[in-house]
């Protein structure tokens, strides 16, 4: 992996709206920050592309109500997790804070939880049911595969500078809490403390970075974790059948 060169963005520029109000003082700029998701993004294509079809690929998985289809939605997220980790925070912003190796350590352990409970003890069962924690869930994945990036496009976040689902945390996360949300058993609360953490993170961050959509971030935890913890009030369903 080539060295990340913090400069000027092309057009020596950057053509994107911020809000007004408090900021939460960083240790890089705006525009420092967006150079390394330039950066970011034309090192890895085309794997956004990828990132979008497994995004697909497991709301698809769901509906098969097999084993084999939990077992793929949680390595998918586990891949997702681990990628974000090791490509993301570790190799490129790791740039502009030294931060982003602790954020790499934690989305890391996310990953490899989702692998563990998910894939090798085959204890996450996934289905999109005609309920509300389905129907919100289905909108959190929505937002992170459609609207996250057309709110960041309307800001002016053009691609390659823009985040985007797979390869970025924060609509990564939004989809991760849609997909909670549709377990059928009760879910592992410590799935839910990384993800948590990120979203007040981001939302802090967002007046600074002007990243607007992150504003939803906070909102969707609250909302999330809280509909997670009622929904595992009731009795957990039979184990899902495995023929």
């Amino acid at each position: 992996m080539r060295a990340i060169m913090i400069g000027a963005l092309p057009g020596n520029r950057l053509n994107i709206r911020t809000s007004k109000g408090d900021k939460v003082p960083l240790p890089f700029t705006m525009e420092e920050f967006f150079r390394v998701f330039w950066e970011y993004n034309e090192s890895i294509w085309p794997i956004q592309v990828v990132f979008y079809l497994l995004g697909a690929l497991a709301v698809g998985l769901s509906f098969t109500r097999r084993l084999e289809g939990d077992m793929g939605i949680a390595a998918i997220l586990a891949f997702i997790w681990l990628w974000i980790g090791a490509m993301y925070h570790l190799f490129f912003f790791s740039a502009l804070s030294l931060l982003a190796y602790v954020f790499a350590a934690f989305f890391i352990v996310q990953g490899a939880l989702l692998q563990w409970r998910g894939v090798l003890s085959k204890e996450l069962h996934f289905r999109c049911q005609w309920d509300s924690y389905s129907a919100f869930g289905a909108a959190l994945i929505l937002y992170a595969l459609v609207v996250y990036p057309m709110i960041g496009w309307h800001m002016g976040h053009t691609y390659p500078m823009s985040p985007l689902f797979g390869a970025a945390p924060s609509p990564s996360i939004v989809f991760t809490f849609g997909m909670l949300l549709w377990l059928t058993g009760r879910t592992p609360k410590y799935l839910l403390i990384v993800p948590f953490v990120w979203s007040i993170m981001a939302t802090l961050a967002a007046p600074s970075l002007g990243v607007q959509q992150d504003y939803a971030m906070l909102p969707v935890a609250v909302l999330a974790t809280a509909l997670i913890l009622w929904k595992d009030r009731r009795p957990a369903p039979a184990p899902a059948k495995t023929d």
